[in-house]
């Protein structure tokens, strides 16, 4: 399925995001300089994941804020 698949991706971008953000703290401790292409990459893969992960919502079809969904009763909800 698309779902299967797009959460599949988001699963990988996630791996890499921790990937490099821990690279760049092991070059930051080691080397004294975290390296900015990992930096500026990382923010990417950050931004890709958001909306890769938006667009699975899963089996119900729509996103919902449950903080408010819950609390409003009748037919409004």
């Amino acid at each position: 399925r698309f779902d299967d698949a797009l959460r599949g991706l988001a699963a990988l971008l996630l791996g890499a995001v921790t990937t490099l953000v821990t690279a760049s703290a092991v070059g930051r401790y080691f080397f004294g300089t975290p390296g900015r292409l990992i930096e500026e990459l990382s923010g990417l893969l950050m931004i890709a994941l958001l909306f890769v992960a938006l667009a699975a919502p899963g089996k119900e079809g729509h996103i919902r804020v449950g903080l408010i969904a819950d609390r409003v009763k009748g037919p409004v909800r």
